[in-house]
């Protein structure tokens, strides 16, 4: 009877609480959803503390470069104050003509140029020292030969000369920078 008892169980149905039994226990399920939320809070720190920082500027980093921009930013300002340091300015000296030398008054260069200042009191400055402006310039010029004044390296070395020239004179500021913007020879 026990083959036959066997046989008949099995055609048997189960009881409901051998067939509601879940294939996958609880167990596992508490244990993906304990992963998961671990998972979204490392995402959620990595983000917050790491790449939100860093593209935002905040942080160690971020902090030390707004330190650093706001000292540069205060040091511009105490220069404004002090020598109304700003933006360039330009400043054209026009119409400066000059007798070169050897030439007993038949050759002569005339040229237009522009310096640059950052200082407003320089830019004043040259403008009520204009004529000694000239006069220092006049004497450099007339004081090269043709051949002299015809040459590339004597236009890149003039500029830092009428630069020297010019600051020479300047008591409240220097200009930075020298720009021909005629040169002729005659």
């Amino acid at each position: 009877m026990s083959e036959v008892g066997d046989q008949e169980d099995a055609g048997v149905d189960q009881p409901d609480d051998e067939q509601n039994k879940p294939s996958f226990p609880i167990g596992k399920w508490l244990a993906i959803v304990v992963v998961l939320v671990l998972m979204g809070l490392g995402a959620y720190m990595l983000t917050e503390r790491v790449i939100v920082p860093k593209l935002t500027g905040r942080g160690d980093v971020g902090d030390k470069m707004r330190a650093m921009r706001d000292n540069v930013q205060e040091a511009r300002e105490e220069k404004k104050k002090m020598g109304k340091i700003g933006p360039v300015i330009p400043h054209p000296i026009m119409g400066i003509t000059a007798n070169t030398a050897g030439s007993r008054g038949r050759r002569f260069v005339t040229f237009d140029l522009i310096v640059e200042t950052r200082v407003e009191d320089a830019r004043d400055e040259m403008i009520t020292k204009e004529y000694q402006i000239r006069d220092a310039l006049i004497t450099y010029f007339g004081g090269r030969s043709v051949s002299e004044l015809a040459t590339r390296q004597f236009m890149t070395a003039a500029k830092d000369t009428v630069q020297a020239l010019i600051n020479r004179l300047l008591e409240t500021g220097n200009i930075d920078t020298v720009y021909f913007t005629k040169f002729l020879i005659q």
